[in-house]
């Protein structure tokens, strides 16, 4: 694959979710030659989700059988059994979330932040929440942008929630400036709303 035909497969990556994300990876992965160095400029981009995807696919490249291990582990979750349980799934994501905290933050890190943009709405509900429970056991400044992104397109109350207790668990100094950025930025937003809608009235 020549160095512009593996940037294009890069940019399609970050584009595409679900099963065909999985299967493109994984044919980038066996494919790409030298993958390490093509990643390496990626990795410090300004662009977050580059940086981001590139250490993902870094982390597959180093790490697979780790990876491949954890979420065979977590298929083989009897969820509907676990539910029933006084405690719910909260064993399971407290289990995880501890198998997480083993790992240093480079290993496991790419991994949840992978199940966190790639696999919402594909993915049961429960398992989602895993990472974003492991993502607040290792708590990272690099996990603000993919829990903000996660954020912005989720639906679910519960999902939130833990995306907002992992975000609380990075420290203040690390997360302050660009938790104000977000928010100035949808208050704004609603604010646009709110005098779209009064205009609509208005001109009824």
């Amino acid at each position: 694959m020549t160095t512009a035909g593996s940037f294009f497969e890069f940019e399609v990556l970050q584009a595409v979710r679900g099963e065909l994300y999985t299967i493109k990876r994984d044919e980038w992965l066996a494919s790409v030659p030298h993958l390490e160095e093509r990643l390496e400029p990626y990795l410090e981009s300004g662009a977050w989700r580059e940086a981001v995807f590139a250490r993902i696919l870094l982390g597959w490249l180093k790490h697979a059988p780790v990876y491949r291990d954890l979420l065979a582990d977590l298929a083989a979750v009897d969820a509907a059994q676990e539910a029933r349980r006084a405690v719910g799934l909260g064993q399971v994501w407290d289990d995880f979330a501890r198998r997480a905290a083993d790992h240093p933050p480079a290993r496991i890190l790419p991994l949840c932040w992978e199940a966190i943009l790639e696999y919402p709405g594909v993915w049961p509900e429960w398992k989602v929440v895993t990472f974003l429970r492991m993502l607040r056991a290792v708590p990272h400044v690099r996990s603000v942008e993919p829990l903000l992104a996660y954020l912005e397109g989720s639906t679910q109350y519960r999902q939130m929630k833990n995306a907002g207790l992992a975000l609380a668990a990075i420290p203040q100094q690390d997360v302050a400036a660009r938790l104000e950025l977000y928010r100035s930025k949808h208050a704004d937003m609603v604010q646009v709303l709110v005098e779209a809608a009064e205009d609509m009235e208005a001109g009824e």
